[in-house]
């Protein structure tokens, strides 16, 4: 009887260790945030002894869990997680992939973001490590990571990494509430972020000025003008290209293409790195006549007008500065140190000219009159 006592007993208790397991896996699974996408998605425990069948077993109710395995139920429960990709390995990237970043760890594009900064890192050195077909893949990357982000993984497909931690106190300050792209265009308008928020914001906008894909308003509005007026352009084109293009044939393009453009110049007015065309031809002349001036606040365009005629500055420096320049003193929103440090003046001693220009219809600002005192009236 002892015996028999004793083997009911076990049993009993190897019930109860099982219900117990099962009812601790589905509180686990309440407990879990339906989105969090951690880097790595192990199997759990559970389920480790299930058939590999299991997953597809359809989702069992809670009043069921003591008379089925807690196991397959847990894995059919669990959300379906995509997670951020990266370059292909055996694309046409795999070489300078095995050969700048053989030991970063794939996926959230951590090679892509590896390979981006040896791209920087060459262009300073006037090197070219990629082979062409290679930066285009490059590019394509972050144009669909782009175009794939939301506002809670932003920060995890290599745009800009850590973004919602480093900027969460100023985007809850300054755009509370807003969707992914919305957000994004708010942030970008901001000159009063904290610190390392705003070279965060500042590295994206960088990312931006290099491919117009990246900036879906301006691409959404020039997309016909791109093809008509810039078709010479391969849709691949790097470096700003197409944007400069674009804002070097404002006159020529539709109305709502211009509007784009202006706005985006006005935001990008205080850093030279926002337009990829000038700085990518200045990049020698900055390193020796300007590297003593940090970028921001038009530091760089301007030291780099003050220094055209020295000796030894690059002509097509020269041309896009010029070009820039008058861009830049067409109207005073452009230029970003007197729409700064003369605000209070132009308040003061030219507010009516200052109503005047910013009722300008688009039409009249790229006109006749551009370029023709009406849009410099505040100048």
């Amino acid at each position: 009887m002892a015996r028999i006592s004793l083997a009911r007993l076990a049993l009993l208790a190897a019930i109860a260790q099982c219900v117990l397991r099962g009812a601790f896996a589905q509180g686990e699974d309440a407990a879990e945030p339906a989105e969090q996408a951690p880097a790595e998605s192990p199997a759990p425990a559970a389920s480790a002894a299930t058939t590999p069948a299991a997953p597809a077993t359809p989702a069992v109710p809670a009043a069921s869990a003591g008379r089925t395995p807690a196991a397959p139920a847990k894995a059919a429960q669990r959300p379906s997680i995509r997670r951020p990709a990266d370059l292909n390995p055996e694309g046409s990237c795999k070489s300078a992939l095995e050969h700048y970043c053989k030991n970063i760890e794939g996926g959230e594009g951590r090679k892509a973001q590896c390979l981006r900064a040896e791209m920087k890192a060459a262009a300073a050195r006037k090197e070219e490590p990629l082979t062409e077909a290679c930066k285009n893949e490059l590019r394509l990357f972050f144009v669909q990571a782009f175009t794939n982000a939301t506002s809670s993984n932003f920060g995890k497909v290599g745009l800009a990494p850590g973004f919602q931690n480093v900027c969460k106190e100023d985007m809850e300050k300054y755009c509370p509430g807003l969707s992914f792209l919305p957000l994004i265009s708010c942030m970008k308008k901001q000159e009063t972020l904290s610190g390392p928020c705003k070279e965060k914001v500042s590295s994206f906008k960088r990312q931006v000025a290099g491919d117009i894909r990246l900036d879906p308003k301006l691409y959404e509005q020039c997309k016909e003008d791109l093809e008509r007026v810039c078709g010479h352009l391969a849709p691949t084109a790097g470096a700003g290209k197409r944007s400069f293009c674009l804002m070097n044939h404002r006159k020529q393009v539709s109305a709502g293409c211009q509007e784009v453009i202006f706005k985006r110049g006005v935001t990008n007015a205080g850093d030279i790195r926002y337009n990829k065309a000038v700085f990518n031809a200045c990049r020698g002349e900055i390193a020796s006549f300007c590297g003593d001036k940090e970028f921001g606040e038009a530091r760089m365009i301007k030291c780099l007008w003050e220094k055209q005629n020295s000796e030894g500055f690059g002509q097509s420096c020269r041309d896009h500065v010029q070009e820039f320049t008058a861009w830049s003193e067409s109207d005073y929103r452009l230029d970003w140190r007197l729409r700064t440090r003369c605000s209070d003046d132009i308040d003061k001693n030219c507010f009516d000219a200052k109503e005047q220009v910013e009722h300008l219809t688009t039409e009249e600002l790229f006109g006749d009159g551009w370029m023709a005192g009406r849009s410099g009236k505040v100048v």
